[in-house]
């Protein structure tokens, strides 16, 4: 789906990383776990790469359905070893 501003012509809204972490209220070191992990799309740019952008609706898109995640259930996160 385009937004207003793509089917106008404008490129797409770009965000580094900090401003990214910032609006998903995590820490950068969070952030770039998550990009790691392949969790949210992000381009690379540079020399050696070293810039990271990320685009305003893939923000969206990861709140979007990190929002419908259903929370992990207590069973899960209860160590499950005997103490004997």
């Amino acid at each position: 789906m385009c937004s207003r501003n793509q089917a106008a012509g404008f490129p797409p809204q770009l965000y580094t990383a900090a401003e990214a972490a910032a609006i998903l209220g995590v820490s950068l070191k969070t952030l770039r776990k998550w990009l790691e992990a392949g969790l949210l799309p992000h381009t690379r740019l540079g020399p050696a790469a070293r810039l990271i952008r990320i685009r305003a609706e893939d923000i969206e898109t990861f709140l979007r359905s990190s929002s419908q995640a259903p929370p992990p259930s207590e069973d899960q996160s209860k160590d499950t070893t005997d103490s004997d």
